[in-house]
């Protein structure tokens, strides 16, 4: 299970156990996760439906990603057609 690689790294790293984990309604709400969470005492919060990501940083991030990801596919469109028609700039 992925979360069980994710403790083991942040404890090689950090030497702290997670305690408290918020996430989303997907997998979490797995009963194979809960009952991992209840047998290491873990206490779990879930983010509301719709509701985005709380890390401002992380937002800001992906949104950055996400511009750069448009105009690179904008240049090339742009590039495509320069070639198609045989225009030179």
């Amino acid at each position: 299970m992925a979360k069980k690689h994710i403790e083991q790294w942040i404890w090689e790293l950090t030497a702290n156990e997670i305690c408290h984990l918020h996430s989303d309604n997907g997998i979490f709400n797995a009963e194979h996760f809960l009952d991992d969470c209840k047998n290491k005492f873990q206490t779990q919060s879930i983010s509301r439906v719709g509701a985005h990501s709380q890390n401002a940083l992380a937002d800001q991030s992906i949104q950055t990603i996400m511009y750069m990801a448009r105009t690179f596919k904008a240049h090339n469109s742009l590039h495509l057609i320069i070639l198609h028609f045989g225009i030179l700039l």
